[in-house]
Parts: C-alpha cells; sequence; structure tokens
C-alpha cells in the first residue's frame, strides 16, 4: 500500500510548548493516502512502550461555523505500530479531506490500568483542495474513527473467545473420549473376569462331580465289604457270597485223614466217610466247596 507519510516526534512531558508546526500540505485527493505516524518519546529521547490493552487517541482540530464552540472535532484511536518503541499512525478518513486550512491534532495515552496521560504534544499540518476535486466530501463537524475499531476489538474478542470455547469443548470431547475407552476397556476386562470365573466354576462343578462319583464309588466298595448279595460274589471277609460259611465241626472229620477240601475234587470224593445220626439226633452233614 502506498501512503503519503509525515513522521513527528510527539515529546512526553509536563511543560506547554507551542505546537509543533509540521508543514506537511494532505490534499484532497489523498484518500486513504494520508497517513500521520508519530514515535511517542519521554522527555529523555527514551521511547515510550505501549504495553497490551493500551489505546492511543488522536484528537484532530479544524474551525468549523457550524460546530459547537466553533471548531468542528474528528477522534481517531491510533494504531499501534510498534509498541516497543512507542511508534503509532493514523490515516485520515475522506470526510476530514474536506476541509480547508489548518488543522491542529493532540495526542493521549490510555493505559490499561486505569491510568492515562495527555502527552502535551501538539502538531498542525493543512489540507487543501485537489484541482482535480470538483467536489469533496462532505465535511462533518463530528466524527470518531474509533467505532470501527471498537468494533474490530469486539469480533476480535468474539473470534477468541469463540476458538477458546471451540478449543474446550475439543478437550472435553477428547477427555470424554478417553473416559468411555477407559470405561470400556474395564468392562471389557470384567466380561473376560466373568468368563474366566465361569470357566472355574465349570472346572469346581467338574471336580464336584468327579467327587460324588468317587464317593459312589467308596459307597459301592463299601458295599462290596459287606455281608450282602447286592455287590458281587464275596463278602467282607473274601469268603463265598453264594453261601453260609461252614462252621460245622462235623465237616473236619470228613478230612479226618489231613487232607484239604482244595487239594482237589477227586480227592475229596476218594476220601469220604460216612456216620449215621444218632437215635433222636440230627445228622448234619456239611459239604465244602473249593
Amino acid at each position: 500500500m502506498v501512503y503519503k507519510v509525515n513522521e513527528s516526534i510527539i515529546v512526553i512531558q509536563a511543560e506547554a510548548t507551542s505546537p509543533n508546526r509540521t508543514n506537511v500540505v494532505f490534499w484532497s485527493h489523498d484518500r486513504g493516502t494520508a497517513k500521520l505516524r508519530m514515535k511517542l518519546v519521554r522527555k529523555n529521547g527514551i521511547p515510550q512502550s505501549l504495553p497490551e490493552g493500551t489505546t492511543v487517541p488522536i484528537r484532530l482540530m479544524f474551525k468549523s461555523a457550524t460546530a459547537e464552540g466553533g471548531y468542528g472535532k474528528h477522534d481517531y484511536l491510533a494504531t499501534i505500530e510498534d509498541p516497543v518503541n512507542g511508534i503509532v499512525s493514523i490515516v485520515l478518513e475522506d470526510n476530514i479531506l474536506g476541509y480547508v486550512g489548518t488543522v491542529e491534532g493532540s495526542v493521549y495515552i490510555d493505559f490499561p490500568n486505569d491510568r492515562s496521560l495527555d502527552t502535551a504534544g501538539r502538531f498542525t499540518f493543512y489540507i487543501k483542495r485537489s484541482p482535480i476535486d470538483d467536489s469533496t466530501p462532505e465535511l462533518e463537524d463530528y466524527y470518531f474513527n474509533g467505532f470501527s475499531q471498537t468494533i474490530d476489538k469486539i469480533e476480535k474478542i468474539l473470534a477468541d473467545g469463540k476458538q477458546e470455547i471451540d478449543q474446550k469443548i475439543t478437550e472435553s470431547e477428547t477427555q470424554i473420549d478417553a473416559k468411555l475407552k477407559d470405561t470400556s476397556n474395564k468392562i471389557t476386562k470384567a466380561n473376560q473376569d466373568v468368563a474366566t470365573i465361569n470357566t472355574n466354576i465349570d472346572k469346581a462343578n467338574d471336580r464336584i462331580d468327579q467327587t460324588n462319583q468317587q464317593i459312589s464309588d467308596l459307597g459301592k466298595l463299601k458295599k462290596m465289604y459287606s455281608n450282602s448279595i447286592d455287590f458281587g460274589d464275596y463278602d467282607y471277609s473274601g469268603n463265598p457270597n453264594l453261601m453260609p460259611y461252614i462252621t460245622d465241626p462235623w465237616v473236619g472229620s470228613l478230612l479226618a485223614n489231613g487232607d484239604t477240601i482244595k487239594d482237589s475234587v477227586k480227592r475229596v470224593i476218594t476220601h469220604t466217610k460216612t456216620r449215621t445220626a444218632d437215635a433222636g439226633d440230627i445228622l448234619s452233614l456239611g459239604l465244602g466247596i473249593p
């Protein structure tokens, strides 16, 4: 962008001084290109820094027969070009270029901590009509260009706020997703634990069934070793369970020669004895089965 620029030094001091006559001339045809740039310095020449949130109002005054007090007033909020070195600027609006004559400017500083100062810096410049301009914009007695800047600041605040809100929403969504994932993992692990428990329960039930089977088998074993024909062919003593054990002493007399019943069937048959019952007694005969 091409500008017609005047650069001035505005000294911040307590002493009243005469306005700085810049001898600058802007023309009515300098629409959007007439720039005033100022460097704000302290009395010792050190640049006045402008911290974040500082505003630099600049008032331009000119004679007007229609304005209250005989002077029109246009207020600008300067653009801070270099906050460290205290360099600010304004670009004249078209509406003031309709004026012809001397314009006097004054510079102020409003700090963000509610402190403010009048720099006491005053300057003058001239506006003249360009020969090419048969007509000029209507001159307004009062004007404040800070509205657009204020709107810009509000829009920036809203944009920053929206960005911050969006960021918070994104962070919240990320945290929620992380919580959901963690919860899902815990649920999955719990399901796995339940499955493991069910498997262990099944194994325990199998062991219980095996134990019950073993107990049943032990019951059968106990029954086998009881004097009953309900299980097998032998009682608890190991003797045949098909008939009572022969305890009649007369059986022994059948084997008086010393042979045993287990020698052989042949021997039992060949070694026999006959016995008759005494009068009035019952004859008992025992037979041993090998």
